[in-house]
């Protein structure tokens, strides 16, 4: 029984819903219909108006034929020209008949019913005398070399002919006459049918917004009303109503207005030992940021004045081994080439002193690249030399296929940090006894070098996380170096209009390679404009102090 009622709701709507779409359908097979019916007695009108030309045409040619055959006899011309006119007559009478006979076959094939095709193939017996009288005259006036025997052959000929083509366009004419009358009884049929529809469509339209629409929308506003206030916290009860899917509705709102009423009170109460957590936990929160900020502005400081420190005796070691290698006093060989040892390697640790440094300033956010003309490849290897001595450690070969010009615009020293850092990675995570291939060459318009190694990899839930500011693999090693990373190295490339990319495995499920691609020198114009409106070189908010230790590959 409850069901039953629950359900009422629904079928209301569904048997309104239904005699709506029959009301639609019924309309819409009444229109077609009469439509159709319409356009079929038209097109009967226009055939016995055809019928009717066909005729005419008929008895104008049937006048001409005699006409030439009356003539042929009082005017004097040979009797092979007088056949021949005659023969061209009749085949013109021939060709009217013919039409005749095609009207009364589509009249045959329209018949509704086999009765009415019956009657009206009927009216072909009339044209067949009408074809059979003229065929006797033809012969006749063929043959006929009187003028007095012709005239009495026509008058016979006409008072055979004539009723029977009158009584054919009679016939015609009565068929489009009814059409006609047909046609006007359709329409005022078809108008009676539609006021009738337009009144019962009012009708049903009136009730079904009585006896449906306006009750339930009235419930729908108080059941919305209830659900505002309650989205207000003023709960508030709803006096029962019928026991519908509508009604179940509102007995939900009861209960969920009481439910309302009794937590409100624990919600108040929530919030207020909420607020002050929030304020106790707010000011433990800046503490720790200012302490933080603190910290970090000293680490930047140490940073930067360690790599000052450490450059100015270098320098003074450079010039001294620059000297002595030059114009040293020594004159054996082994100690020209001690010096040039020494210059080697101060010159590298002078290098790793200025990547210190340059790490340093892109921690604080002052990065000014340059944008000069250099060779890809010198960058590449002297990223490469940098990098074999800890490769060697690690058993690692280093093998390069490096083409010959790849002259491009930028910060060599950034480009080559970049190359750097990721030769580091690299050499961290290949395995013992591997080879790192490291590639270039121009490709289109760009210049494109390759890191590839033979290490475990990387996930693809890491080849795009790694790339962001402080992101590390998930099963990256600790290592050591001032490599750049791929955070940094991602926004100095952007910088120069090139594009960083990783991919992994490379092959047999194993591998990582990083892609570095940069625009030929000359591609790159309006970019010292761009960074302008840009409003600053550094990183931008949201790179601004990129990570200066290593992301795993």
């Amino acid at each position: 029984m409850h069901r039953r009622w629950r359900l009422s709701l629904r079928m209301r709507l569904v048997a309104a819903a239904g005699l709506i779409a029959l009301a639609a359908l019924a309309g819409a097979g009444l229109a077609t219909w009469g439509v159709g019916r319409i356009g079929a007695l038209i097109a009967e009108d226009k055939a016995a108006e055809a019928r009717l030309d066909a005729l005419a045409t008929l008895s104008a040619r049937v006048g001409e034929f005699a006409v030439v055959a009356v003539e042929g006899l009082t005017v004097d011309t040979p009797e092979e020209e007088r056949r021949t006119r005659l023969a061209t007559r009749s085949a013109i009478v021939d060709a009217a008949f013919a039409r005749v006979a095609a009207g009364l076959d589509a009249d045959v094939a329209a018949g509704r019913t086999e009765i009415e095709q019956m009657r009206r193939a009927s009216r072909s017996i009339g044209l067949a005398r009408m074809r059979a009288t003229f065929a006797a005259l033809t012969r006749d006036v063929a043959d006929t070399g009187d003028s007095d025997a012709l005239r009495s052959q026509l008058d016979g000929f006409a008072t055979r002919f004539s009723p029977l083509l009158n009584q054919a366009i009679e016939e015609d004419r009565r068929a489009r006459d009814d059409v006609g009358r047909e046609i006007g009884a359709l329409g005022a049929r078809l108008r009676r049918l539609a006021l009738a529809a337009a009144v019962v469509a009012a009708a049903a339209l009136a009730g079904f917004y009585i006896l449906l629409v306006r009750p339930l929308s009235l419930r729908l506003e108080r059941v919305a009303g209830a659900a505002a206030a309650i989205g207000r916290s003023d709960a508030r009860v709803l006096p029962p109503d019928r026991r519908d899917e509508l009604g179940h509705v509102l007995a939900q709102i009861n209960r969920a207005a009481a439910r309302v009423r009794r937590s409100r009170a624990a919600v108040d109460r929530d919030t207020a030992r909420l607020e002050s957590l929030v304020s106790a936990r707010t000011a433990e929160l800046s503490a720790a940021n200012a302490r933080l900020e603190r910290v970090d502005v000293e680490r930047r400081r140490f940073f930067a004045d360690v790599g000052h420190e450490l450059r100015t005796p270098l320098s003074v070691i450079l010039a001294e081994a620059d000297i002595g290698a030059a114009e040293g006093p020594l004159p054996e060989e082994e100690a020209r080439a001690g010096f040039r040892l020494i210059g080697q390697r101060a010159r590298r640790l002078a290098r790793r002193i200025d990547d210190l440094l340059r790490i340093a300033r892109s921690e604080s956010g002052r990065i000014d690249l340059e944008h000069v003309p250099f060779d890809l490849g010198a960058a590449l290897a002297d990223a490469m030399e940098d990098a074999r001595p800890v490769a060697r450690r690690g058993g690692v070969t280093i093998d390069a296929d490096i083409a010959a010009t790849l002259r491009v615009e930028g910060d060599r020293d950034w480009l080559r940090q970049v190359v750097a850092g990721v030769l580091d990675n690299a050499v961290r995570h290949a395995p013992r006894g591997s080879t790192i291939t490291v590639a270039a060459a121009p490709r289109d318009d760009r210049m494109v070098a390759t890191i590839t190694d033979r290490g475990e990899g990387v996930p693809m839930a890491d080849q795009q996380r790694i790339f962001e500011r402080h992101a590390r693999g998930a099963d990256a090693r600790a290592g050591t170096g001032f490599g750049v990373g791929l955070a940094l190295a991602r926004w100095v490339m952007e910088q120069h209009r090139g594009e960083i990319r990783l991919d992994s495995p490379v092959r047999d499920g194993r591998g990582t390679r990083v892609t570095l691609a940069l625009p030929r020198a000359g591609e790159t114009a309006g970019r010292e404009t761009e960074a302008a409106e840009r409003e600053g070189a550094g990183p931008g908010a949201a790179e601004r102090g990129a990570p200066a230790g290593e992301a795993g590959p």
